[in-house]
């Protein structure tokens, strides 16, 4: 199981991939659309990062998550409910 503080970054990193925002600056309680991540094809981006990644996702910690396990995050999720889906399903 992932720690929140590997999920969280997970999930800034993957924030910062697609929108450039330095990780310092994205906060927990950001939402994805005030990280300039508001279209779907934005959004769906950010959690293949999260999950595909090897250099930052959850297949570096040796761990899986599928994308129909962060179907309830969309541009109005927080970066912190991002990283708290991604903590509660990999496996």
């Amino acid at each position: 199981m992932l720690t929140f503080a590997q999920s969280i970054t997970i999930a800034r990193r993957s924030v910062k991939t697609v929108s450039g925002i330095p990780v310092s600056q994205i906060d927990d309680n950001d939402t994805l659309e005030k990280c300039t991540i508001s279209e779907e094809v934005r959004v769906r981006l950010v959690k293949r990062l999260a999950i595909e990644s090897e250099e930052f996702g959850v297949k570096k910690h040796k761990h899986t998550l599928a994308i129909e396990d962060l179907d309830g995050i969309d541009s109005s999720s927080t970066v912190g409910e991002f990283a708290e889906a991604i903590e509660a399903n990999a496996k």
